[in-house]
C-alpha cells in the first residue's frame, strides 16, 4: 500500500516540469489541462487547502495572462470546491453547491 501511495507522489512531481515545458511553447490547452490535473490531484492527495488555492490562484493568472481564460472552465469546479470547503458553514450544501467566487452553478 506505501508502494502504491509512493508512486502517486512521484507521478505528481512530474506534473510541474511538464506544465513549464507547454508554458514555454506557448501551448496553452495543454497547460490548463495539466493545471487541472495537478490542482486536482494535490486537492485529493490531501495536501493543505490553503497551499492548494494559492498555486490554483497563481496558476489561472499566469495562463489567464497568456489569453487562455477559455482553456480555464475544466479548473473552475476544482477552484470553487476548494474555496467552498475551506469555509466555516455548518451546512453541507454550502460547501458542494458550486456556486461563489469563481463560478455560479445557480
Amino acid at each position: 500500500n506505501l508502494y502504491k501511495k509512493r508512486r502517486f507522489h512521484d507521478c505528481l512531481l512530474t506534473i510541474p516540469t511538464a506544465l513549464e515545458d507547454v508554458m514555454k511553447v506557448g501551448d496553452i490547452p495543454n497547460a490548463s489541462y495539466c493545471i487541472c490535473l495537478y490542482c486536482f490531484s494535490i486537492m485529493t492527495a490531501g495536501n493543505n487547502l490553503q497551499t492548494v488555492e494559492k498555486l490554483m490562484r497563481k496558476l489561472h493568472s499566469q495562463i489567464s495572462n497568456l489569453g487562455g481564460e477559455y482553456t480555464l472552465y475544466c479548473i473552475q469546479p476544482v477552484m470553487q470546491f476548494v474555496i467552498n470547503i475551506q469555509s466555516k458553514t455548518k451546512y453541507w450544501k454550502h460547501l458542494t453547491t458550486l456556486t461563489g467566487e469563481i463560478m455560479n452553478e445557480e
